[in-house]
């Protein structure tokens, strides 16, 4: 992987490099050869390819004048025949065969056959005809190198083929291996992607065509991931919704479980109409929060738009009734302290419900740690901070209050290591979820203890009255 200051070449010029390199490889190839042959012609160890033609016209007057003995003034490396007057054969390295047909072609004027092979006649002064066949080709001097490699051409040419396709090969492999090299990481990078394994930086290749293509997987893993973010986020933030509401569910389980329980020690029928009530109400609460759960399955997780708004007076009012009912199955003191001045609360469609549920998840953990007949107080007040306003407020129980640890983590989602505050059923979400409830609506939450040394719990809430 080549880093991003690095000079970028083109795919066609690196081609071209290879190419120039073959290039060179066959002109030094085809010198050495040249220089080869000159130097085999120079020592004496190779005949020149004119060599056979010229010795047969320098002796062409004795073999014109010879009575016999003509293979002694031919070249070895030739072959020839003697005829008589009509054609006949008389002696030579012809077989019978091969001198009939030499005789027809140069009755017809044929004086070459096949590839480099000539026909030299020279007339003997007693009339016969002597016709050599010799061929302008380089040959060895040795006569077993002649007789073994009979065509020097041949010869080369071979070894010219031979390095010629082993340079071939050495050039591709070694472009193959170089562009390999240069692919490998497109490769890992696609591969990476196609996995979705995106935590990998921006690749780079001093190739300028491949350097563009990582560059596009680059922009490609980049999209990637933020749509699997968005996507990731989004199931979190309905998977929260889901663990809140079912949550939720317990404050008025609770209530109607702490009904059910007074309804059996009671024999005050208006006590029971009254704590009957709460039951229904606290069921229409269940069913609220069941189809509160079927939308959160549903949606897509885009925030509403819609309008929302309440009076904190009717607000106030229906806490300290569920707070009551919270603490009438331990038969808790309720004491509710609301300094708050009536005024209107708006925000998005469902603001009253979401900081319901917020102060009554404090409310209930409150009720939970409280022991019995211990005592419960909440207080709401106006609070000024700058220019801005807030609903505060305090829920604070007599239990054994927050650990050290617990102040720093309680509102941490599934956190339970608050030795202190057991004995219930708790899961580290109701404090996560009033939390990110405030948070969402720009407020915020504060774990600390009373001077009683129990637990105390703020919420502060932006009023835009």
């Amino acid at each position: 992987m080549k880093k991003k200051r690095e000079r970028k070449i083109s795919l066609y010029l690196v081609f071209i490099r290879y190419l120039f390199r073959f290039c060179a490889w066959m002109v030094i190839l085809a010198a050495g050869l040249v220089l080869l042959y000159l130097l085999l012609a120079g020592t004496g160890a190779i005949r020149a390819a004119d060599y056979e033609q010229a010795s047969i016209e320098e002796n062409a007057e004795e073999i014109r004048s010879s009575a016999g003995g003509e293979e002694t003034l031919i070249p070895d490396s030739c072959s020839f025949g003697v005829f008589g007057p009509g054609g006949e054969f008389l002696r030579g390295t012809f077989d019978k065969e091969e001198a009939g047909r030499i005789w027809e072609s140069w009755e017809q004027g044929d004086r070459g056959r096949g590839y480099n092979t000539f026909y030299r006649g020279i007339e003997k002064e007693n009339g016969d005809l002597v016709l050599i066949q010799y061929q302008l080709i380089p040959k060895f001097e040795n006569p077993l190198l002649r007789r073994l490699i009979p065509n020097l051409e041949f010869l080369m040419l071979t070894v010219f083929l031979i390095l010629f396709a082993a340079g071939v090969w050495l050039n591709a492999r070694h472009f193959g291996r170089f562009l390999k090299k240069r692919l490998d990481v497109l490769e890992e990078t696609a591969d990476k992607v196609t996995r979705k394994d995106l935590d990998f930086g921006r690749g780079y290749s001093d190739i300028k065509e491949i350097d563009q293509v990582l560059a596009s997987l680059f922009l490609m893993k980049e999209a990637l991931q933020s749509s699997l973010k968005e996507q990731w986020e989004a199931q979190r933030r309905k998977q929260e919704q889901i663990a809140a509401l079912a949550h939720d569910i317990k404050t008025p389980l609770t209530i109607i479980r702490g009904n059910a329980e007074l309804i059996q020690e009671t024999d005050q029928l208006e006590e029971i109409r009254s704590w009957d009530l709460e039951i229904l109400e606290r069921t229409a609460d269940m069913e609220q929060y069941l189809i509160s759960l079927k939308e959160a399955l549903q949606q897509s997780g885009e925030a509403s738009e819609e309008a929302g708004e309440f009076e904190t007076g009717s607000f106030l009012n229906g806490i300290r009734e569920m707070a009551e009912a919270l603490g009438r199955g331990k038969k808790l003191k309720i004491e509710s302290r609301f300094e708050m001045p009536e005024t209107v609360i708006r925000g998005r469609k469902g603001i009253r419900e979401e900081l319901e549920r917020a102060v009554l998840n404090v409310i209930s953990n409150g009720a939970d740690y409280c022991p019995d007949e211990g005592t419960l107080v909440i207080r709401a007040e106006e609070e000024r901070q700058q220019e801005s306003c807030f609903l505060k407020i305090t829920v604070t129980d007599s239990g054994p209050g927050f650990t050290e640890e617990a102040l720093l983590h309680g509102t941490e989602q599934f956190y339970q290591a608050d030795k202190s505050r057991k004995g219930t059923a708790h899961y580290g979400m109701g404090l996560y979820i009033t939390s990110t409830l405030l948070q969402k609506h720009g407020g915020r939450l504060e774990l600390g203890n009373s001077e009683d040394a129990g637990g105390m719990v703020v919420i502060h809430f932006p009023v835009t009255a």
